[in-house]
Formats: C-alpha cells, sequence, structure tokens
C-alpha cells in the first residue's frame, strides 16, 4: 500500500502525498481526525464504498479540493470536516447521512449548490456559515434538529426552505421557524429587504438568527416575544435599530438598542450599523449580556454606569474602533473575551481601587485577550461613572415616563413581577424626573 496514507483498524489516519486527485484504498471505514489537514495540493477525492464515517476537521482546510462525491453508506460527517474549503464548488451528499456536525462546511466560500439528503435528521451549528456564494437550501423532509447560525453570514442565500412533509420546520417568506412559527430560527443573510417586521406568532428569537444580514436597517420585534438569545443581531452591518412597541412587557427599546424588561434589566443587543460613536449605558441596567456590543464598528468610548454587576461573554469583542471604556466598582465580574479583539483599546478607567479591581471575576486569559496596557482607577461616587440625561432619563417627556410605568403596571398585573419590585421599580424611574 502507498506509503502516502498512514491506515490504522480501518482508519486513515493521516495522508501524506502531494497528489491533485486522491483515491482512498478500499477497506477504509473512516477518514480519520485532521488527516488531510491543509493539504493544499488535493483537487479531487475518490471514496471507498467501505466508507461510513468522515471524521472531525479530516479536510480542514484543504484550499485546492473543487467538489467532492460522498458515497452511500456514510452516515456521519462530523464537525469541521470541510471547513474552509474555499475552492469547494459541489458536494453530494448521499441518502446514507443522518447527521452533518457544526461547521462542517463553514466558510467553503466557492459553494454554490449543496443537496440535502431525504434521511438527513441533524443539522448542526454553523453548518454553513460565510458560505458566501450558497443561493439555495431546502430542508429535507426528516430533518428535526437545526443548530443555531446553521445559515448565518451566508449573503447570497435570498430564501431557506422546507420539504412540506417536514413536521419540525417552516418557511415563510424564505425565513426558518419551527412547524408552529413560535421561534425563528434563521433569516437568510442575502434577503434583500430593508427591515423586517417579526410576525406576532413568535416567542423566540434563536442565537444567530440574524447574523450577518447584509441588507436589514431595521428589526420590530413582536409584541408577544418572550426570549431573545445571544448574539441573534450580531454581524448585521448595516442593523440601525431593534424596536418594539409599547405593549410588550418583557422588553424595551431605546434609542434602537434593546434591553430586557424592568427587572432583569440587562442590555440585550446594540445594533451593528448604529453609527453613534460614545454609548453611554442608561444607568437602570444592572448587567451587559453575552456579545450585547459585539462586532460594533461605530463605538469608540463606552460609559458603564455604577449599578451593573456583570460584564457578560464577547460583550465588547471585534470593537475594533473601541478607545477607551469606563467600569463601576459595582461589577463583580467581567465575562471571558469580553474585550477580545478591541485592538485600538487604550483606557480602562475604573471606578474604584485597585484592590476592588483585583477581587473582580474575569475570564480566563484576561491579561492577554484585553489590550489596554493600564487601568486608571478613579474614586468611585454615587454618580459615577458619568451619565448623560440624553439616553438615560425620561424627566423631559413626560409621556415617556408615563409610559414606563404603564408597563410596569402590566408586568404587576399579570403577577410577573411582586408587590416589592413592583414599588421598587416605580420609585427609581419617579425618582428620575
Amino acid at each position: 500500500m502507498s506509503r502516502d496514507f498512514e491506515i490504522e483498524d480501518d482508519v486513515l489516519v493521516k495522508y501524506n502525498g502531494n497528489d491533485e486527485t486522491v483515491i482512498i484504498p478500499d477497506g477504509v471505514v473512516e477518514i480519520g481526525d485532521y488527516a488531510f489537514e491543509s493539504c493544499n495540493s488535493v483537487k479531487s477525492i475518490e471514496f471507498p464504498n467501505t466508507l461510513e464515517k468522515i471524521g472531525e476537521g479530516a479536510f480542514f482546510r484543504c484550499k485546492s479540493l473543487e467538489s467532492v462525491e460522498i458515497p452511500y453508506g456514510v452516515t456521519e460527517i462530523c464537525e469541521d470536516a470541510f471547513y474552509s474549503c474555499e475552492s469547494l464548488v459541489t458536494v453530494e451528499i448521499p441518502n446514507s447521512v443522518r447527521e452533518i456536525q457544526n461547521g462542517a462546511f463553514a466558510s467553503c466560500k466557492s459553494l454554490l449548490l449543496i443537496e440535502l439528503p431525504d434521511c438527513l435528521e441533524k443539522i448542526g451549528e454553523s453548518t454553513f456559515r460565510d458560505c458566501e456564494i450558497l443561493e439555495s437550501i431546502t430542508i429535507p423532509e426528516n430533518v428535526s434538529e437545526i443548530g443555531n447560525g446553521a445559515f448565518s453570514s451566508c449573503e447570497s442565500l435570498e430564501s431557506i426552505e422546507v420539504d412540506e412533509s417536514n413536521t419540525d420546520f417552516c418557511s415563510v417568506d424564505g425565513v426558518l421557524y419551527d412547524f408552529m412559527e413560535e421561534t425563528l430560527f434563521a433569516y437568510p443573510s442575502g434577503k434583500s429587504e430593508s427591515y423586517f417586521v417579526v410576525p406576532e406568532s413568535v416567542t423566540t428569537i434563536k442565537k444567530q438568527a440574524f447574523s450577518g444580514s447584509s441588507k436589514l436597517k431595521k428589526i420590530i420585534l413582536s409584541d408577544n416575544i418572550e426570549e431573545v438569545e445571544p448574539e441573534a443581531f450580531i454581524g448585521c452591518k448595516r442593523l440601525e435599530s431593534i424596536e418594539f412597541s409599547a405593549l410588550n412587557i418583557g422588553f424595551d427599546s431605546i434609542d434602537g438598542v434593546l434591553y430586557s424588561n424592568f427587572i432583569d434589566n440587562t442590555l440585550i443587543a446594540y445594533p451593528t450599523g448604529k453609527k453613534s460613536d460614545v454609548f453611554e449605558i442608561p444607568k437602570s441596567v444592572t448587567g451587559i449580556g453575552e456579545a450585547a456590543c459585539a462586532c460594533c464598528p461605530s463605538i469608540t468610548s463606552v460609559v458603564i454606569p455604577n449599578g451593573v454587576e456583570e460584564i457578560g461573554n464577547k460583550a465588547f469583542s471585534f470593537c475594533e474602533a473601541l478607545e477607551s471604556v469606563e467600569i463601576p466598582s459595582s461589577v463583580t465580574k467581567i465575562g471571558k473575551r469580553a474585550f477580545a479583539y478591541c485592538e485600538n483599546l487604550q483606557t480602562i478607567i475604573f471606578h474604584g481601587t485597585e484592590s476592588q479591581w483585583e477581587r473582580i471575576e474575569k475570564g480566563q486569559n484576561w491579561d492577554k485577550e484585553t489590550p489596554a496596557d493600564t487601568v486608571q482607577f478613579v474614586k468611585a461616587s454615587k454618580t459615577s461613572p458619568k451619565t448623560s440625561a440624553k439616553d438615560l432619563s425620561y424627566d423631559s417627556d413626560a409621556d415617556e415616563t408615563e409610559e414606563r410605568l404603564a408597563k410596569l403596571k402590566r408586568l404587576y398585573d399579570k403577577v410577573l413581577i411582586s408587590e416589592e419590585d413592583f414599588e421598587r421599580k416605580k420609585n427609581e424611574i419617579l425618582d428620575e424626573i
């Protein structure tokens, strides 16, 4: 057998050759993990009929690989199997494959067409993420599970269709929902509309549901929304506003920025396309959610108010223009990669003592991932960090104050908050007048 192949117990463990066309020997039942990783000479593969499994990262970054025909008998395409095969144009998947795992075809930037087999049951997270020219996809009838961000950032994808026999998912105007239209799974990144109104039936927006949308400028969420998962709107380059009506009692939108209701007081999502350079977070906020402001290119300065206790994972990651952040002494936890890849971040102003700063729980590798060389310590006060009336209070507009009180009253009437919480929050709102 050729020395190009390392085979152990019918598993092809490693390919050491440099051929353009690779013929895998008969008898191989599995392509091992990362067996062909970065084999840039390979343009085509001939698989044996004995093959049953394509392992994790098996063809990871094979940048010259152009086409793949997977033989019948393969049941599983593992995580990152064909990740970043940039020249891959077509893939033929047999009707024996039941699962395509996370990121299996992610960043295959030349992938134009793929037909999913009828027997397929599971599509993993980010499976086709960043397939930039993929134009269409149809979910087969037996698929019962689709991971988050499976089709995110597919810039040419205008519609996600679903086989009419599928009883777990449906497509309405090209948008992917669960069968009852209560959960929005994926909005095609290449859809041409500049705004989208979420249907009233929807109660949940899944993680990365709108991720990478290239044309949306405004999203109007329904009154019945109960949950918006992290990163739901991340990477929507033109998105300027996320809005709710006053009738929604679980969320609030202030200047196009999305927050949870008055009890949780969490910053959920800052629109990626919003043009403001300074972001002074409302003083009622007590938490900053996961990736809430991630990938926002315009923000240069962030002021976090006293009262915020936790800054979530990846909260401000990839904010390339961010130069300064003010953090109050009330913060007890800063999540993983909260300020990672903020290449211009030079100043962190902490409103407290050095010992208070040291007591804050920080994500792993904080010092390596956060480029700010020094932390400046400023004596804390009841009003620090400084906040602006424009973004943080409603005392110039009595109608908006009444709206907030009415919204709070609806929470109490529906027994969603206690009488104690109702009185506390009411007093806080009135104190702002």
